[in-house]
């Protein structure tokens, strides 16, 4: 339905959040190639929001219309500080997107971890053409690789599937997305 890109990378100094929703081109079908992928991952766990207040549970309501894209931007600003004040939190750009899948609505919000990549490079020296090999440092994984982290919320149930990796978080190995960002209850693979 929607979809939006937030680039997450504390050695910018803020967060890079865009103003518009992303065209549904080409791109579309890179991103919903991943998230098919996710909804068959045997990694994805289900888990709930914890009872209380939570600022992403309420944000839900806000997704519709006008609402969507400062509605990211408040979700990708409290990534954004988590993953600041966390330096083994890698640098990455976060998809927001609404989505439907079999008669379910949901937010889903997926990591895109950055990759080293060469790529050539043309060079006009004293008018003659030359080529060079150049290294780029935040390219996306092609369609065949996995994807590490994500999280898709039904937006009626509010039911939770998050696929996740431990970093180091206070001193200690934890999970960033359901434990600081999302508050939630522990997370359960389906082989539980």
């Amino acid at each position: 339905e929607k979809a939006i890109l937030h680039i997450l990378d504390a050695s910018v100094g803020t967060p890079v959040l865009s103003e518009r929703a992303l065209p549904l081109d080409e791109s579309a079908d890179f991103f919903c190639k991943h998230i098919d992928k996710l909804f068959a991952d045997s990694e994805v766990k289900e888990c709930a929001f914890e009872d209380g207040e939570n600022p992403v549970r309420e944000l839900m309501t806000e997704l519709e219309g006008d609402g969507f894209i400062p509605a990211t931007h408040r979700m990708a600003s409290r990534l954004y500080d988590i993953m600041s004040a966390n330096v083994d939190i890698p640098p990455a750009d976060f998809l927001f997107t609404v989505f439907r899948r079999k008669d379910k609505r949901y937010l889903g919000i997926v990591r895109f971890n950055y990759k080293e990549a060469y790529t050539h490079s043309l060079i006009n020296i004293e008018g003659s053409t030359a080529t060079g090999v150049i290294k780029y440092k935040t390219l996306f994984a092609n369609e065949t690789q996995k994807v590490n982290e994500c999280v898709f919320i039904d937006l009626s149930s509010h039911g939770i599937k998050i696929k996740e990796k431990k970093y180091e978080i206070d001193g200690q190995k934890d999970y960033y997305l359901s434990n600081r960002f999302m508050k939630t209850q522990p997370a359960r693979s389906y082989k539980e």
